[in-house]
C-alpha cells in the first residue's frame, strides 16, 4: 500500500485517513497516542449529564461528534473496546522488537462504579502504568473525588529501553494541562510537555501518533528535532495541524539572527 502524505517536511509526516487502514503501511519506533475516551456514555455535572444533549450543544459535547469531527464518542462499550484493541494490535505490529507504546487513557466513574479503560484487557503485555498528574481535577461532584490524574499505559517489547537517567523521572509525571487557544476546537488536547518527555526518554526514536488530534505530538517532535508520523481521520484537524506546524516554523525562523548567528 502506497501512502500519500497530507503534509510532510521530511522529518514530520501527517496522513489523513482511517488509522486502521493506514497503520499496516506505517512503521515507527515508539507509539504515543490518546484516543477518544468514549465519554459520551458518561454521566457528569454532579449527575446532571454534562455530556448529554443540551440547548447550547446539540447532541452534547461528545455525542455530537468528537469536536464535531464525525466520531460519535458514545459507541456501545463493547464496540469501543474491540476497536481500541484492534488499533493497539496494529500499533504493536508497526514497531520493532525494541519498540514501545504509550497509550493515554483514564478511569472514570459511571453510575457509582469505576470503569477501567478496556476493562483492563488490552490484548498486549503491559509493562507499566504511568500517572499523568494534570494538576487540577475534572468532574467535580458529590459522588466521588474529582479526577486529577490520567494514565499512560506502557506496552513494551523485550528489547525496549529508555535512557538510564530517564528512569529517575518516576511513574508520576506532573505535566499540567494544555492551555490557550492554539488547539482551537479540539475537546481534549494534551500539553506539549508530555510528548516532549517521551521524546527525551527515547532519543532517536521515530514517533507515531495514530490519533494525532490537534497535532501536539508532531509539534513537539518538530520543536525538538525528532521524527514523527501522525494519522488523523478528521480533515479540519489536519488543516489545524498544518497551520500550527507552519506557525511554529515561522516563529522559529524569526528567532534566528539576520546573519544566521555567525560570529
Amino acid at each position: 500500500m502506497t501512502l500519500t502524505p497530507y503534509w510532510s517536511n521530511g522529518a514530520i509526516t501527517l496522513y489523513h485517513g482511517d488509522n486502521a487502514e493506514l497503520l499496516p503501511a506505517v512503521t515507527a519506533d515508539v507509539v504515543l497516542t490518546s484516543p477518544p475516551y468514549n465519554m459520551g456514555l458518561t454521566p457528569g455535572g454532579g449527575g446532571r449529564g454534562m455530556y448529554q444533549p443540551s440547548a447550547s450543544r446539540k447532541g452534547g459535547r461528545f455525542r455530537a461528534g468528537y469536536g464535531d469531527g464525525g466520531h460519535d464518542d458514545a459507541m456501545p462499550q463493547h464496540e469501543y473496546d474491540a476497536w481500541q484493541r484492534h488499533v493497539l494490535q496494529l500499533c504493536w505490529e508497526a514497531i520493532p522488537d525494541t519498540g514501545a507504546i504509550y497509550y493515554n487513557h483514564r478511569d472514570r466513574v459511571e453510575h457509582g462504579r469505576l470503569r477501567v479503560p478496556l476493562g483492563g484487557d488490552f490484548g498486549l503485555p503491559l509493562r507499566q502504568r504511568i500517572t499523568w498528574d494534570r494538576g487540577t481535577g475534572i468532574g467535580v461532584n458529590t459522588r466521588h473525588y474529582a479526577a486529577v490524574g490520567e494514565d499512560l499505559y506502557l506496552f513494551a517489547k523485550p528489547g525496549w529501553k529508555i535512557r538510564h537517567s530517564a528512569s529517575g523521572a518516576g511513574d508520576v509525571w506532573r505535566l499540567g494541562m494544555a492551555h490557550g487557544r492554539d488547539h482551537e476546537d479540539h475537546p481534549a488536547p494534551w500539553p506539549e510537555s508530555l510528548p516532549a518527555r517521551v521524546i527525551d526518554h527515547n532519543p532517536g526514536a521515530i514517533l507515531l501518533d495514530p490519533f494525532v488530534g490537534s497535532g501536539t505530538t508532531l509539534l513537539a517532535a518538530h520543536r525538538f528535532g525528532a521524527r514523527a508520523i501522525g494519522i488523523e481521520s478528521h480533515e479540519p484537524y489536519c488543516e489545524l495541524i498544518v497551520r500550527r506546524l507552519e506557525r511554529q516554523a515561522v516563529h522559529s525562523l524569526s528567532e534566528v539572527p539576520a546573519d544566521g548567528g555567525k560570529p
